[in-house]
């Protein structure tokens, strides 16, 4: 049969780059190669400078909206052709038109746990609504889906479907290398439940181990902090491209990942898929991704998470064999999987409106 539908870009006029923009990346391209899928894409122009958009060819029919400012559009309905259709947002918007049946992506709950007043208020509005108006919901982890259900209690009636993310397979890949005596920290510094000062102080506690920080520069005042904490034991790695990171993966001990929350956790991949064991806080959806491989810690420390950075330096056989768990965890997760997952849920509610 086949799915009309329209794909709402949105996500890519709300951000340069990040995970959302990726995933719906690799859902546009898959959609639009796929003879089955009559697709038309509704986004602004103010999108296009987004990396990952800048880096897609859209050959289907494109709707431009410029009309309504872009902060006002993301919290407005998109306006839509009158022909039946599934209708899927980037980022929890819903659609005008009664012949459209729309499908959102839930992606995680930060904004539940960790943002307060107004702001919290305004998004988790955001997000309540686009679940109750959609009649099919995707979530990205199980861990996510009990979030839903816990935080929006009427999404128990919808069409529910978990969806595993991917990572970059081409750019995340496993060699031999020579371990140096060095942990990796990728990711925001600022959010503080990423736990990245844990991190540094587990470093601290370790003896001669660097730490390698990649993402944004350090600030002054996280040199500062660094210098008296680990001095001349860390390494500011700024934005390296991804087979950048992947070396430095590979040439590490572990990739120390000690986040209270994730809605997925794409780092957990990338590092097991480069041979980096994974030390990573046993929460939200970091045990469905790390599986057996990953060394999960309840309560972590400085001084646990030392110790667990230090048998991995010191004992090869164990440390050989969470690489191996990790590179068969990673045969589970692909891009591919998730489009094909996602597409075969656009079959799925398309043809359960068909038959009513």
């Amino acid at each position: 049969m086949q799915v009309s539908l329209i794909m709402d870009n949105i996500v890519f006029s709300l951000q340069r780059m990040g995970g959302a923009s990726v995933y719906w990346g690799h859902l546009l391209e898959a959609a639009q190669a796929d003879p089955t899928i009559d697709l038309t894409v509704i986004e602004r122009s103010d999108g296009l400078n987004n990396k990952v958009r800048s880096n897609l060819n859209v050959t289907a029919p494109v709707i431009l909206q410029d009309r309504v400012p872009r902060r006002v559009a993301q919290f407005v309905r998109a306006s839509v052709p009158a022909a039946e259709s599934l209708f899927h947002s980037s980022c929890y918007r819903l659609s005008r038109g009664k012949s459209c049946h729309d499908i959102t992506t839930v992606h995680d709950f930060i904004w539940a746990y960790y943002t307060h007043g107004l702001n919290r208020a305004i998004h988790m509005a955001q997000i309540r609504d686009a679940v109750l108006g959609a009649e099919g919901v995707i979530c990205v982890s199980e861990s996510t889906k009990r979030d839903m259900l816990r935080f929006i209690p009427g999404a128990s009636n919808k069409r529910i479907k978990v969806v595993y993310q991917g990572y970059d397979e081409a750019s995340y890949t496993y060699a031999p290398a020579e371990r140096k005596d060095q942990v990796v920290y990728v990711g925001s510094r600022v959010a503080f439940y990423k736990n990245f000062w844990l991190s540094a102080e587990a470093v601290a506690a370790s003896s001669d181990v660097t730490l390698v920080i990649v993402g944004a520069p350090l600030t002054d005042a996280e040199k500062t902090r660094l210098d008296a904490l680990l001095p001349h034991r860390y390494v500011s790695k700024v934005f390296p491209s991804s087979a950048e990171v992947c070396q430095i993966l590979r040439e590490s001990i572990a990739l120390l990942y000690l986040s209270e929350y994730e809605g997925f956790g794409i780092p957990v991949l990338e590092g097991m898929a480069s041979g980096a064991p994974v030390i990573a806080k046993n929460v939200s959806s970091i045990p469905e991704v790390a599986g057996e491989a990953g060394i999960l810690l309840d309560e972590p420390t400085a001084d646990g998470v030392a110790r667990e950075i230090e048998r991995l330096r010191q004992d090869r056989s164990y440390r050989d064999d969470v690489v191996q768990k990790g590179l068969q965890q990673v045969k589970g997760f692909s891009w591919d999987r998730t489009t094909r997952e996602t597409l075969d849920f656009y079959h799925e509610m398309f043809q359960s409106r068909a038959n009513r």
